[in-house]
C-alpha cells in the first residue's frame, strides 16, 4: 500500500492535515531537529550535493518503494530531498526566487495559485481548508459582526481604514494581529475566527487565487470581506456572501457596505455540494492515486 511521507510539515494545522490522512494512507513524517535545522539554514549547508545525497541514501534504506515523498516548499527541506525517487513539491505559499534552481530537481511540483502554476508549468490544486473536519464538527454562534486575526504583512492600515468603516455603519468589528512567532494554535486560531459572523480576508500582493480564510468562511457559513477580485472566478463564489473591496479604501460604498453586513449568509445546494472538494484529503488522495513512478 503506498506510504504518504510528509516531510517538514511542522505547523500546528499541516499535522491536523496529516491526522486527516492516516485515516485513509499509511503514513510516516520526517523533520530534523530544530537546532540542526537552524545550522543549515543559517550556513546554507543544505544546498550541498553532498548532504543530499545522505538523504537519498537513507531513504533508500529506511523507506519501501512504495513511499512518496510530499516535501512542502521549504528550501532547507527542498534542497535535502532533490535527489530521492517519488517525491512531490508542493507550494502551500507563492512562488519565491530562491527556489529557481531546486525546482529543475522535481518532476512533480503542485502550487494552489493560478499565476504560479501558468508561469511555471506547476500542477494546480484547489486550495483547501486544513481545518476542514473541525470546522464542520465545531458549531460556534458568532459574538461579533466582523474579524480579523492573523499576522500583520503589510495589511494593519488597511485592516484599521476597514475597522473604522465598519463601525461607522452600526457593526462591531475586531482586528487581532499576532506576532510572528506567536504561540496562537491553528485551533485556537479556528475558534477566535468562528466568534465572528463576517471574515475580513486581505490577500497580500502577488497573489492570485483564495486564501484559506475564504474556504474556512465557506465551511462555517461565514460571509466574507476581501480585496481579492478573483474570488469572483471561485466556484463557490456568491454575490450574496462575498463583498469585494474597491482598489482604494477611500472609494469604499458604505451603503452597499451596510447592506452586505445586514443580510444572511446563503447556503445554496450547489455549495454543499462542491464544499466536499476543498477537504485536505481530496489533495493528498490525488497525489496517492495518482502518482506515476
Amino acid at each position: 500500500m503506498t506510504k504518504l511521507v510528509f516531510v517538514g510539515f511542522d505547523r500546528d494545522y499541516e499535522k491536523k492535515e496529516i491526522d486527516l490522512v492516516k485515516n485513509k494512507f499509511h503514513t510516516s513524517e520526517f523533520e530534523i531537529y530544530r537546532l540542526i535545522y537552524i545550522f543549515f539554514r543559517k550556513t546554507k549547508l543544505y544546498k550541498l550535493s553532498v548532504f543530499s545525497y545522505v538523504i537519498y541514501f537513507i531513504t533508500n534504506i529506511f523507506f519501501s518503494q512504495n513511499s512518496i515523498f510530499l516535501i512542502k516548499d521549504n528550501i532547507v527541506y527542498s534542497n535535502l530531498f532533490r535527489r530521492v525517487k517519488n517525491k512531490v513539491l508542493i507550494f502551500r505559499n507563492t512562488y519565491r526566487d530562491e527556489f529557481e534552481e531546486v525546482v529543475k530537481y522535481y518532476q512533480v511540483i503542485y502550487s494552489f495559485d493560478s499565476d504560479d502554476c501558468k508561469n511555471y508549468n506547476f500542477s494546480k490544486y484547489e486550495q483547501f481548508s486544513s481545518g476542514f473536519e473541525y470546522i464542520k464538527k465545531n458549531k460556534i454562534y458568532p459574538e461579533i459582526d466582523v474579524g480579523f486575526i492573523g499576522l500583520d504583512k503589510g495589511r494593519k492600515e488597511l485592516l484599521v481604514n476597514l475597522k473604522e468603516a465598519i463601525e461607522k455603519v452600526g457593526f462591531t468589528c475586531h482586528i487581532e494581529i499576532i506576532e510572528q512567532n506567536s504561540q496562537v494554535s491553528y485551533e485556537d486560531f479556528l475558534k477566535k475566527s468562528l466568534n465572528y459572523n463576517v471574515f475580513l480576508d486581505i490577500i497580500k500582493e502577488g497573489q492570485s487565487t483564495e486564501t484559506m480564510r475564504f474556504l474556512e468562511a465557506q465551511l462555517a457559513s461565514r460571509k466574507i470581506i476581501t480585496n481579492n477580485a478573483n474570488i469572483v472566478s471561485h466556484p463557490l463564489y456568491s454575490k450574496e456572501n462575498v463583498y469585494i473591496l474597491p482598489s482604494k479604501i477611500d472609494r469604499l460604498d458604505k451603503i452597499s457596505l451596510y447592506y452586505f453586513l445586514s443580510s444572511p449568509f446563503v447556503l445554496t445546494k450547489d455549495n454543499k455540494l462542491k464544499i466536499e472538494k476543498y477537504d485536505p484529503l481530496y489533495l493528498y488522495s490525488l497525489i496517492a492515486l495518482g502518482y506515476k513512478k
